[in-house]
């Protein structure tokens, strides 16, 4: 794998790291000093799957039109990645409007960067750059949670993180999405920022983009994107479903799994969303109340012509016996069978210490008995053929 590196400062210790980073993943870098050099060259000629890097140092700035420029020039040949703190709005609508390069920031160019190259001689459009496998089909994930305190967003959380930590051929770009617009918890759970402005979309849903969407995202350093609200006591009735679609629309155009955690309340969007998801996950405990919401919930869904195939019930915070296996109750489980059923046992001490310490139980202890509970939603979830698609 060939990557041409554009700068004339690559003793600078920024872009020292990137050509480390790209030596480290088996490319073998040739340096160019302007932007000029690269579109001739005839080692790039001769292939399509180079990678050309174009950064950008504070006082040594690149003109971002060359860059678009050469984008032009080289598609089907390469891919040019601009790495800047910034790019104004309508250039970076150009770049990538080439298809053939993308802006990353200098924040979170270590990890783009590989994620893009990964892109690089496939026939992908560049719309879903964040996909980590050119064979993957988009698909939506929906967990509804069916009474309070089932930890509906915590089983979301912690099945997001559980794909996102998957390497090589499973490797899949995720991303969770927090609908509960009002309240939202989720980002303090892995001890992040939420940075979705929904007031904003609301406003003026036409500018969201994906340039707006990056300034929305929440990164983890496990890879796992987030789209989270602060608490900014917006009206949840001003938020329409044509809002909440073009935002979904728009991130699952970049993700090969969209993970929704989805709100506790019901307005006339829910159950479109819900329709349109690849899976929808029912969440409840495991006693006879939070059972009969379960069915209650599973048949409502039914009525709303769900497929069978489309819906799953996770029943959490089970009770386990000596030996490690969940303390089953004949009655309970009479009451759920013909259905599709996994059982998350319960682990107060270590679901609390993560919570605390902002870090995820499947990333942190994923052999722990909670942990191979959340596997198998996650391999539920690899094994649901999508009907959304590119």
């Amino acid at each position: 794998m060939l990557a041409f590196l554009v700068t004339s400062d690559r003793a600078d210790p920024q872009v020292a790291r990137l050509e480390q980073l790209l030596a480290k993943h088996g490319y073998e870098i040739v340096g160019k000093t302007t932007i000029d050099e690269v579109a001739g060259d005839p080692q790039l000629e001769a292939r399509r799957d180079s990678l050309v890097l174009v950064p950008s140092l504070p006082g040594r700035e690149v003109d971002v039109e060359h860059v678009i420029r050469l984008a032009g020039e080289v598609a089907g040949h390469a891919f040019v990645i601009y790495v800047a703190d910034e790019i104004p709005q309508a250039q970076y609508k150009a770049l990538v409007r080439t298809g053939a390069a993308d802006w990353v920031g200098w924040d979170s160019a270590m990890r783009e960067i590989i994620e893009l190259s990964q892109r690089v001689g496939s026939n992908v459009p560049t719309a879903s750059r964040h996909s980590a496998t050119p064979e993957a089909q988009h698909m939506v994930v929906s967990f509804l949670g069916t009474c309070g305190g089932s930890g509906n967003t915590t089983l979301a959380l912690e099945t997001a993180a559980c794909l996102a930590s998957l390497k090589g051929k499973d490797a899949r770009s995720v991303a969770i999405v927090d609908l509960n617009f009002q309240r939202s918890a989720m980002a303090d759970y892995l001890d992040l920022v939420p940075r979705l402005d929904i007031a904003q979309v609301v406003r003026n849903p036409q500018r969201l983009d994906r340039y707006m969407l990056d300034i929305f995202t929440s990164r983890h350093a496990s890879t796992l994107d987030m789209f989270a609200c602060a608490d900014d006591g917006i009206d949840i009735c001003a938020i329409d479903g044509g809002v909440v679609f073009a935002l979904l629309e728009q991130i699952t155009d970049l993700y090969d799994i969209v993970v929704l955690d989805m709100p506790p309340y019901r307005i006339p969007w829910v159950d479109a969303v819900l329709k349109d998801s690849d899976l929808v996950l029912v969440t409840g405990l495991y006693s006879v109340p939070s059972v009969k919401q379960i069915i209650a919930e599973t048949k409502h869904l039914s009525e709303r012509e769900l497929a069978p195939e489309q819906v799953a019930v996770v029943v959490n915070q089970c009770k386990t016996t000596a030996f490690g296996g969940i303390a089953h109750d004949v009655n309970i489980d009479g009451v759920l069978s013909g259905r599709r059923v996994f059982y998350v046992q319960q682990d107060w001490p270590f679901a609390l210490d993560c919570v605390n310490t902002g870090v995820s139980m499947v990333q942190s202890k994923p052999r722990r008995g909670i942990c191979r509970d959340i596997k198998k939603i996650g391999d539920a979830v690899l094994a649901v053929r999508p009907k959304v698609t590119p």
